[in-house]
């Protein structure tokens, strides 16, 4: 609540701080046996020790592992041979690089921002999906030479995002839809689109009607997943949260845009994100991935309704913010945490 009092900067950046060590610690040191993704991990990261950057002698998935990722499992095997020491330099970066973007992107709810990252970035992605947990950090960072036109810092810092998870390369469609500078309408515009293209003609089943040549050939492979597992569109819990907070922000678009720094460059990946879940939602292996890079923003838009209220009703909003994500950590606890085998009850590596 110290960001809906007015606290000073410097008093929240401490804490920001104390945050940070807190949620670097616990993402890097959880100890899952048995869990697919710490497993594959800690082989990956033995082989590395063993064998250093020759990839042919891996027996792991070290193997096929992007080169960033591979580089700094090999720098932190100098510092220690025990994978939880690489799994705590990865969490370090993760957990780092988000926290200081949300202080450099939003200075006035950057606590609030980590509150949201907390409840559902940091434990269903950071947590585990390691890899794509920094690429997504790093990309986030990128976004501040997206509105400064610094196109070849963006596309450099996108290809270090790409050698820890080549996924992270959507992101790169942020730059120029940015340039384009669209108005509300024509954001308004294109989720609506999205919507009807959703329940009309999803991409998936159009791309399944495609033949099998060229790259298409390597998609083939994955169409056996179209439609059966679809993720739904306004039966998805984060598609009806993502267009409850897009419809806010083009609601008050003006609003924002003059209370609020950076929110134009903040708010285009996240309108994409909602847009390509509603259009890929027959085919969750492209919706759910990449959706999850363009909207790395997300946690810095949710806590905008405190913009939009006088300051005698900021404590009465922050408390509403604070009882939503309550409710996202309840049922992320009940529908994700559950299925993943580790994740819960949480063990601390130091103790085992």
């Amino acid at each position: 609540m110290l960001d809906a009092l007015e606290v000073r900067k410097r008093q929240r950046v401490v804490v920001l701080f104390l945050v940070g060590v807190i949620l670097t610690v616990f993402a890097g040191w959880r100890y899952q046996p048995g869990a697919q993704d710490f497993e594959e991990y800690c082989r990956s990261y033995l082989d590395i020790v063993e064998n250093g950057l020759n990839k042919t002698q891996y027996s792991s998935s070290a193997g096929i592992f992007e080169p960033g990722f591979v580089f700094t499992f090999y720098v932190c095997s100098f510092i220690s041979e025990s994978p939880h020491w690489g799994l705590l330099v990865i969490a370090a970066l993760a957990v780092g690089i988000n926290l200081s973007c949300y202080r450099a992107y939003s200075p006035g709810f950057f606590l609030f921002a980590t509150l949201f990252y907390f409840i559902h970035t940091y434990i269903l992605r950071d947590m585990s999906l390691i890899r794509s947990g920094v690429a997504a950090a790093i990309m986030l960072y990128a976004l501040r030479y997206v509105e400064r036109r610094q196109v070849w810092r963006f596309l450099g810092m996108g290809l270090v995002a790409m050698s820890f998870h080549l996924a992270s390369v959507i992101f790169l469609v942020v730059y120029p839809f940015y340039r384009l500078n669209w108005s509300r309408k024509t954001w308004t515009v294109v989720v609506i689109c999205s919507l009807v293209i959703a329940y009309v003609m999803p991409f998936g089943r159009l791309l399944s009607s495609l033949p099998a040549v060229g790259v298409l050939s390597r998609v083939a492979n994955y169409t056996w997943m179209i439609g059966g597992q679809s993720l739904g569109v306004l039966t998805n819990p984060t598609v009806l949260k993502q267009l409850f907070f897009v419809s806010l922000s083009l609601m008050y678009y003006e609003t924002l845009s003059t209370k609020i720094p950076h929110f134009k460059v903040l708010l285009v990946p996240y309108v994409m994100s909602v847009c390509w879940l509603m259009v890929w939602n027959d085919f969750p292996i492209v919706s759910g991935r990449m959706a999850t890079f363009l909207s790395v923003t997300e946690v810095l838009i949710m806590p905008l309704p405190l913009a939009l209220v006088n300051r005698r009703s900021r404590l009465l909003m922050g408390g509403l913010l604070v009882l939503l994500a309550g409710l996202i950590l309840y049922m992320n606890g009940n529908y994700y945490l559950s299925d993943v085998p580790g994740l819960l009850p949480y063990r601390f590596a130091p103790l085992f």
